[in-house]
């Protein structure tokens, strides 16, 4: 089981991570100052420039095929064509939405569709769009999707999908006379809290709550200090059973995109990581079996080290029950100097695998 020490090595990492953003020289990844702007002839400036290596017009067409493709796998229950058009975290997640069902996914349809396309000029590139989603219940939902392409050989696959929060809604990005974006560098030192630290800042206030370090750089809400209190109450609950429990929030090796704001902040997708486990506390030699929940079933394994069968093939564990969620946010970031915190603004996510011994 994890020590409850890792916070505070977790919050002293951040701390200097922060501590030399402030103290850092110029950054390399900042907005162009507005007097450097306006001295730009930007005729002059676009022609100057290469062709970028995404278009609107192809970001489009990416989207409409995927959206065709992933319908019909679905309508198909082809987990495995399906993984093929998605990457990263989005990956796992479509995954587990064939291994939950039975190889057959929720469906949906699909509506009003916006692309935004960062001006890119070399290799690996990628778009954000802005998608109406519509499940079979009738329930709609705007969707954020992110598409990635690695080369000029690979195909575009969905490596990122967030839903945004009802009543929400998405910072306007910047565009340029060309209607295209500007990407921001996971190292960007414009914005108020760089791209790359949001997943860790994030984890942070997931774990420490409203009273933790990040408490000063990100909102409170239903998927940053709620977690907090929801493993509190588990942690008590799962004691209750004679069992010790903790659940704890990383972030991924999966991309970083982050889209330059109109306010001058960012729009930031990111991924992490939780892994909840529960563990028996016995003082006997004989343990008594627990049951897996239900909603666990279909991803539960038995540990390398499970070799009798019985053990192997019942829906309960004797020792420890890991399971591994991948959760997917996009929040707003502010510029640097504001006095407003990092708010998340969507999410998508659920359990990926679980295991037991």
């Amino acid at each position: 089981m994890r020590s409850y020490g890792r916070p505070a090595v977790l919050t002293a990492g951040l701390c200097l991570l922060l501590g030399l953003t402030a103290c850092s020289g110029t950054p390399r990844d900042t907005a162009r100052p507005a007097s450097l702007a306006a001295a730009v002839n930007p005729a002059t400036s676009a022609s100057a420039r290469p062709e970028p290596k995404v278009t609107p017009d192809e970001a489009k067409s990416a989207l409409r095929s995927y959206l065709a493709l992933d319908s019909a796998f679905r309508a198909a229950g082809d987990q495995r064509l399906a993984t093929e058009i998605t990457r990263d975290g989005q990956r796992q997640l479509t995954a587990a939405a064939y291994r939950s069902n039975d190889l057959a996914p929720p469906r949906r349809t699909w509506g009003d569709a916006t692309v935004i396309v960062p001006r890119m000029e070399r290799f690996p590139v990628w778009f954000t769009a802005i998608v109406e989603r519509r499940d079979a219940d009738g329930d709609t939902t705007t969707n954020i999707m992110t598409f990635a392409r690695q080369n000029e050989q690979s195909r575009w696959q969905l490596g990122f999908a967030s839903l945004l929060y009802p009543g929400t809604d998405l910072p306007k990005v910047e565009l340029d006379a060309d209607g295209y974006a500007t990407a921001l560098g996971v190292e960007d030192e414009s914005v108020l809290i760089k791209p790359r630290l949001m997943a860790p800042l994030h984890a942070t206030a997931a774990e420490q709550g409203p009273g933790g370090f990040s408490s000063g750089h990100i909102a409170a809400g239903p998927h940053t200090t709620d977690y907090f209190a929801a493993i509190i109450k588990e942690r008590a609950d799962a004691k209750g059973r004679g069992l010790s429990y903790d659940s704890i929030f990383s972030a991924t090796e999966f991309p970083v995109y982050a889209l330059r704001t109109e306010d001058g902040g960012a729009m930031v997708q990111y991924g992490l990581t939780r892994t909840s486990t529960w563990d028996a506390q016995t003082y006997s030699s004989e343990v008594a079996p627990k049951p897996i929940p239900e909603s666990m079933l279909w991803a539960t394994e038995p540990a390398a080290e499970l070799d009798e069968p019985s053990e192997r093939d019942a829906p309960t564990y004797r020792d420890t029950l890991r399971a591994v969620e991948t959760h997917q946010y996009v929040s707003a970031v502010p510029p640097q100097g504001s006095k407003a915190l990092a708010t998340v603004l969507a999410y998508d996510g659920g359990l990926v695998r679980a295991t037991k011994n």
